[in-house]
């Protein structure tokens, strides 16, 4: 582990399908091990057949080798506890780091914790934020729940969910919408949380400091 490790945030819309996408995600080779971080394993309903051995009172090991931890402490302790497990013998080294937020999760305060703590970007680098949308309720809850629009802002890749069953001209208007939010992500549909890795690794289209930068933008705009 001495290269720093990529680290994706997962965040979303409340019900758009970002367990679901996860669940495949972790289930295709070229995703690699991966440790994934949760706010607490009762907010992410993982299917019974996902979850594998317990690798401590925190960590759940998933078939296929990777590493499911739920934490409510700070972002910091949690990766450099796992770093320190790792070193220590605990677990098995892994090659990314995926963190899911809730949905109602704003990611500006992840990133600044990630982005200004300069002992953890020795390890890790900021690989990538995917926001995923549910295209159904989509315009709505941009217009009433402000952390949406944040999880917009400052995504890399927009995920559009759903599109199989909300009315075109609905999904066109809200490209629309996402487009004038963050006209540099690239937008993307899912259907049933299907797509490959690659669309989801190394998609960063901003470096360090200028995604640092957008955070203090966005969290002084409160």
């Amino acid at each position: 582990m001495s290269q720093r490790l990529p680290v994706t945030v997962l965040t979303g819309f409340l019900g758009a399908g970002k367990t679901t996408l996860l669940a495949r995600l972790l289930t295709q080779p070229a995703a690699g091990r991966c440790a994934v971080i949760i706010n607490e394993f009762g907010a992410v309903s993982l299917d019974h057949e996902l979850i594998g051995t317990v690798a401590g009172d925190d960590i759940v090991e998933l078939p296929g080798g990777c590493l499911c931890c739920a934490r409510r402490e700070a972002l910091g302790v949690a990766l450099a506890d796992l770093l320190l497990r790792v070193r220590c013998g605990e677990l098995q080294p892994f090659g990314r780091v995926i963190i899911e937020t809730s949905g109602l999760a704003d990611p500006a305060p992840i990133l600044r914790g990630l982005l200004g703590d300069p002992a953890l970007m020795e390890a890790f680098v900021l690989d990538g934020v995917v926001t995923l949308v549910d295209a159904v309720h989509g315009a709505q809850t941009l217009a009433s729940q402000p952390e949406t629009r944040a999880q917009v802002a400052l995504a890399d890749r927009l995920l559009l969910s759903k599109t199989d069953v909300a009315e075109a001209a609905a999904v066109e208007a809200l490209g629309a919408q996402l487009a004038a939010l963050n006209p540099l992500a690239e937008l993307e549909t899912v259907t049933h949380g299907a797509i490959e890795a690659a669309r989801l690794f190394g998609v960063r289209v901003r470096d360090e400091a200028a995604t640092a930068a957008e955070v203090e933008r966005w969290l002084s705009a409160r």
